[in-house]
This record gives C-alpha cells, sequence and structure tokens, in this order.
C-alpha cells in the first residue's frame, strides 16, 4: 500500500491520518480484485489450448 501512494515513513502516517478511507478502499480493491481472479480462472478452466 505505502508503494502504491509513493509516501514514506511520517509521511504515510500523516496521509492515512487526513484520509483514512485510503484504507477501506485498499481493502475493497483488494477484494474485487481477487473475484475477477477467480472469474478468469474458472473461465480459463474451460478454454482449450490453442497449441
Amino acid at each position: 500500500m505505502w508503494r502504491e501512494y509513493a509516501y514514506k515513513n511520517r509521511e504515510v502516517e500523516e496521509y492515512i491520518g487526513k484520509a483514512p478511507m485510503v484504507v477501506t478502499r485498499h481493502l475493497k480493491e483488494r477484494a474485487s480484485f481477487r473475484g475477477e481472479i477467480e472469474r478468469v480462472v474458472d473461465y480459463l478452466k474451460g478454454v482449450k489450448a490453442n497449441v
């Protein structure tokens, strides 16, 4: 998470203190990303390789 916003150490604490929704957004995005990956994997299981 810290790299995503390019803040380090103290700046991260100050940034999150000013915008706590960043943490919530990050968690929601991570959860939805996992769901997308699972859908893609399920789709690919049904696709035959074109080799």
